[in-house]
């Protein structure tokens, strides 16, 4: 029984060895994998060198805020850009645009597969996504307007909304909202009368989200 236990733990340990030789470490070496980011359009690049077994890439993406990645596509192994060769090293070139449409932080994971859908290796970045228009602000009607006049905007994400009234040296006149709202269209009604310092004259208002802000003049004819 000792013997054939011997036998066994050598035939094991000959298989590890032979598995170990038949994948060295330089073969699917994943680098440069990154990214840039313009209104929302992520452009994904990585270069893949000395592919081994390697069928295909898996891109995956989750925000912050998530817990699981999801599937954003399958990028084959032949769809390289370019393919590099220099001394015993061959390199191939690969991208992938990819569009979001909220503000925020995500995070992508790539993952090299197989055939067989079997994983060989992942990794994963992080990114901030900041300059995307999350709100649209409207001209407030009527204008020029007495006493009061309507501001409408519209909210792409929820966020945290400040919109604020303001003389032309920077005065601040009124804070209408300031408060955490959901995606939507709103209306908020500014009656001069309730500020009876106000004069004839040119104001602004203005809108603040996390992310952005926008200003536009109303004029206040008395």
């Amino acid at each position: 029984m000792k013997i054939r236990s011997l036998i066994l733990s050598c035939i094991f340990l000959f298989a590890l060895n032979a598995y170990a030789i038949d994948t060295p470490e330089t073969d699917n070496q994943l680098s440069a994998f990154s990214a840039k980011v313009k209104k929302g359009e992520v452009s994904l690049s990585w270069k893949i060198s000395n592919p081994n077994n390697l069928y295909k890439f898996r891109l995956e993406s989750r925000k912050s805020s998530e817990a699981a990645f999801t599937k954003v596509d399958d990028v084959l192994f032949t769809d390289y850009l370019k393919k590099d060769t220099k001394a015993e090293e061959t390199v191939y070139s690969f991208s992938y645009k990819d569009s979001k449409t909220e503000n925020g932080v995500y995070f992508y994971r790539l993952t090299l597969l197989n055939a067989s859908d079997a994983v060989i290796s992942n990794e994963e970045l992080k990114l901030g996504i900041s300059d995307i228009p999350d709100f649209k602000l409207h001209q407030n009607t009527p204008n020029p307007f007495n006493p009061s006049t309507l501001i409408t905007y519209e909210l792409k994400s929820a966020s945290n909304v400040r919109l604020s009234v303001f003389t032309m040296t920077g005065q601040l006149v009124a804070k209408l909202i300031d408060e955490q709202q959901s995606a939507g269209n709103y209306t908020v009604e500014f009656n001069a009368m309730n500020y009876p310092e106000l004069s004839t004259g040119i104001y602004f208002y203005k809108l603040e989200t996390q992310y952005s802000s926008d200003i536009k003049k109303m004029i206040l004819a008395k």
